[in-house]
């Protein structure tokens, strides 16, 4: 399946897009989904105009996404995108430099600009394990100086880091219908949140499954 969808890649209340490629799709290969995707053009809100496509091969056999414990220490990424327009500012170098203070690991940097309708960026940093991905990202925002972004984001991700999580909370959330599909799962997670008990909630309803959401795990197995 070869989908293409226009509107806004980095918005609030929507899976961001380095959280998706990086991310998420690297927990659908663990399981057995091959996709490639590709961002042809970034949007912000108001206007969007963002384009991307994903391609999605065809797969016989689900794998059970059963993560437990993180394992070594891989490397960690940081990303940071903006207009054009806000390059005089060095906006995307001055998320990364909030963003640098006081980290535990060294890690690389992906800085760049891009023509959009829409004013806007943001910065995304995941630290790879050997067993799984933790992320975060933050939106920049009129309101809010380029250096708190990046410091808002790496609060938020060491939250994430120092709790034995194996999924961060957005990304799990998204693993539990692969989990139900395949009847069986495990991850831990930071903090069982309300729209995870929504989402295991909607799921019973159509799938024969059963989720167990106690001592800050995802626990999937079949009715």
């Amino acid at each position: 399946s070869r989908i293409e969808v226009k509107g806004g890649t980095d918005t609030k209340m929507a899976v961001p897009s380095k959280d998706f490629e990086l991310v998420f799709l690297d927990y659908l290969s663990k399981i057995g989904i091959e996709t490639e995707f590709e961002v042809l053009k970034y949007g912000f809100y108001p206007k969007g105009n963002g384009k991307v496509i994903l391609t999605v091969f065809p797969t016989t056999f689900l794998r059970e996404l059963d993560i437990r414990k993180r394992g070594k220490f891989e490397s960690m990424k940081v990303v940071a995108y903006a207009s054009e327009n806000l390059r005089e500012k060095n906006v995307a170098e001055r998320m990364i430099e909030g963003f640098s203070e006081n980290v535990p690991y060294t890690f690389t940097k992906d800085i760049k600009y891009f023509e959009t309708l829409s004013v806007g960026g943001f910065i995304h940093s995941h630290v790879s394990f050997e067993n799984c991905k933790i992320e975060y990202t933050s939106l920049a925002e009129k309101s809010k100086k380029a250096e708190d972004i990046g410091r808002e984001c790496n609060f938020n991700l060491m939250k994430e880091i120092n709790s034995e999580a194996t999924a961060d909370s957005f990304t799990a959330d998204q693993l539990m219908i692969y989990m139900a599909l395949k009847g069986s799962g495990f991850l831990k997670v930071k903090e069982i949140t309300e729209h995870m008990k929504t989402n295991a909630n909607t799921i019973e309803k159509f799938l024969d499954v059963k989720f167990e959401l106690e001592n800050n795990s995802i626990n999937c197995r079949k009715v």
